[in-house]
């Protein structure tokens, strides 16, 4: 669904791309191609999302076809690959098959699992904004880690506050949310339960008319006679 809260907070991750690389055109293929991608994989993220409810599909099994499209493509893809770059080895040769097997299955396939699960809670523009910022965190964490803190500039650091920023907003927008039905909920069940508890002393105490206040449709009133009539309160008359 279309909204202008994302549409915001994009620009402000693009503003906080633009300032990591200075807003120096050389790079302006760079940038152009990276947010393409973003764009590809965003459209991916919610093909994924309906195929999802669609088919019922677990996350496991949509993981499976998923991986194995991709390596019917790669696979299709040697001859043209060879005839590009014909210097360039295709079959790994040592080391390299142990590297790729553990990037494949602990780097790849399980956060991609975890994130087919997010995507069943989380809508597709939370998921993205988090996945597709991820290099940006990396590159500010190896900055710090590798002493290359020199070679940034304050550009630099105000774009990494952008992205931050939005994300930040992203998260709150989600939870504050969730976090306010969860609490409407509780207040439900507190209620529901005070209600019971009216309906017990009602019973027990021989009462012979209960008044359902604030009642909107006739299956409330359903509910509280059926209550009634399962638990010894058969004589107990309604007024609605």
């Amino acid at each position: 669904r279309f909204q202008w809260k994302n549409i915001l907070l994009s620009f402000i991750a693009i503003a906080g791309i633009l300032f990591i690389f200075s807003i120096d055109v050389r790079y302006r293929l760079g940038i152009a191609l990276g947010l393409l991608c973003a764009a590809l994989y965003s459209l991916f993220s919610i093909l994924n999302i309906n195929v999802a409810e669609e088919t019922k599909e677990d996350s496991a099994t949509m993981l499976m076809y998923e991986l194995l499209g991709g390596v019917l493509f790669l696979t299709l893809s040697i001859p043209v690959f060879r005839a590009i770059y014909p210097a360039e080895p295709v079959v790994p040769q040592g080391s390299d098959i142990l590297s790729l097997l553990l990037l494949g299955s602990r780097f790849t396939i399980v956060p991609f699992l975890f994130q087919l699960q997010a995507l069943r809670k989380l809508n597709a523009f939370t998921v993205n904004m988090a996945y597709n910022l991820e290099p940006l965190y990396s590159i500010a964490i190896a900055a710090v880690l590798f002493g290359e803190l020199q070679e940034v500039g304050f550009s630099f650091w105000v774009g990494i506050c952008l992205i931050v920023l939005s994300v930040l907003l992203q998260t709150y927008s989600v939870v504050y949310p969730m976090k306010c039905k969860e609490q409407k909920k509780d207040k439900e069940n507190q209620k529901r339960q005070k209600d019971i508890n009216d309906m017990n002393f009602a019973i027990k105490n021989d009462v012979e008319f209960i008044a359902c206040s604030f009642v909107s449709r006739g299956d409330e009133v359903k509910q509280v006679r059926d209550y009634l009539d399962a638990n010894g309160g058969k004589t107990i008359s309604l007024i609605a």
